[in-house]
């Protein structure tokens, strides 16, 4: 029997890289026992030995392609475990299915450094045990439920199915059934080999030697037959040489005549270039006229507009002129402007300052008048007094 393993899909696997989510592919190994374990992946075998004393050891099977920058990749691909064993009655070998314990684990790529496992987990297969489309929970290196952000637990889908196959229905060739001398039977027999091959699918060392066999009692027979034929072309030799010389003969006619037939054909060929070389020369002469009228057209047009530009020019340094004596001239009245301002200013500080002053005399001129009331108080004061002491007497 053969067991196949196909890898559906990973979803909902954490997020592993600092830039970017996860580049995840699947790597697919095995428990096997004693035996020749034959393991292909798309059509590619690989050869993985096991030991004769029974141990279980651990057998990788392959990888997926990388997918790169997701979560939940896609890889449908499909791992095959093939077993071969003796039967005691025959000797022949047929495949017979033992139990295995596989170990699939995702892994995630990096382009520098090594690669990390992101999850694993293992499955206990019987005999004769198949699953479709079947989802596994990721563990993670504790031994734990993987999760990613959001808490959901990583799964990988897998579906793995055992058939049975017997290696009795595979035809087998013999040297025999080869013809001695027949190339007509060379591409059968490749066909029959092609068709033996694609039924084994594995590299069982009987089937190997019995193909070697058979490419050895062909390559024989070929020979023979090569020696057969050398041997019959050496007799009629001779006939063969004069046959060649005739053949030489004819030949040589007929590269005389095919020799006038191309002089022929040449002079015929060289008149009709010269003809072609007169109508081209016209041709080229009637094509310059025209250029050279399209040339003085162009320069005429040039000068006129050379002329045209001329008169632009002109006028715009005129206008320019224009302007720069008005520039010239609002600069001067700007800088009367400036004066009158400056001007202006002094002005108001001289007034500003006669005001400070008017004011300063003011302030000196209340001063003394409040000085001198004062001193009119006093002496009113004084004189209540004495007029007060007079009535009294």
């Amino acid at each position: 029997a053969q067991l196949i393993i196909r890898v559906h899909k990973a979803c909902d696997l954490p997020k592993v890289d600092t830039f970017g989510s996860a580049d995840p592919y699947v790597c697919v190994s095995s428990l096997a026992v004693s035996g020749t374990e034959n393991v292909s992946h798309n059509t590619k075998v690989k050869e993985a030995s096991v030991t004769k004393s029974g141990v279980w050891e651990m057998h990788p099977q392959g990888t997926t392609k990388t997918i790169k920058n997701e979560l939940n990749p896609v890889f449908d691909e499909d791992f095959v475990i093939t077993e071969t064993v003796p039967t005691q009655n025959t000797g022949r070998e047929v495949l017979a299915a033992q139990a295995v314990v596989l170990y699939v684990s995702v892994h995630d790529w990096n382009r520098v450094g090594a690669d990390v496992v992101m999850g694993f987990l293992r499955i206990d297969v019987e005999a004769h045990h198949s699953t479709k489309n079947q989802l596994y929970s990721l563990l993670d290196d504790q031994g734990a439920p993987l999760k990613d952000k959001s808490g959901k637990v990583a799964t990988v889908e897998l579906s793995i199915t055992y058939q049975t196959v017997s290696v009795e229905s595979v035809p087998i060739l013999h040297s025999r059934e080869i013809p001695a001398i027949a190339s007509d039977r060379e591409a059968e027999l490749e066909e029959q080999l092609a068709a033996a091959l694609a039924a084994l699918e594995t590299h069982s060392n009987t089937a190997h030697q019995q193909k070697q066999d058979l490419l050895a009692a062909h390559q024989a027979e070929t020979e023979e037959y090569e020696r057969k034929l050398a041997a019959m072309i050496a007799e009629d030799k001779s006939a063969a040489l004069l046959q060649e010389e005739a053949c030489k003969t004819q030949a040589a006619l007929l590269q005389v005549e095919e020799c006038n037939v191309e002089i022929t054909s040449l002079q015929n060929q060289l008149q009709q270039a010269q003809e072609q070389q007169q109508q081209q020369a016209q041709e080229q002469q009637m094509q310059q006229q025209q250029q050279l009228a399209e040339q003085q057209q162009l320069l005429k047009n040039a000068q006129e507009k050379q002329k045209s530009d001329d008169e632009t020019l002109d006028l715009e340094k005129s206008r320019d002129a224009e302007r720069e004596a008005e520039v010239v001239s609002l600069r001067v009245q700007l800088q009367q402007e400036q004066q009158q301002q400056m001007n202006q200013q002094q002005q108001l500080e001289e007034q500003q300052q006669q005001l400070k002053n008017a004011q300063k005399s003011d302030d000196e001129a209340i001063n003394l008048g409040k000085s001198r009331d004062a001193e009119r108080e006093a002496e009113i004061a004084s004189l209540r007094d004495e007029l007060q002491q007079e009535q009294q007497q």
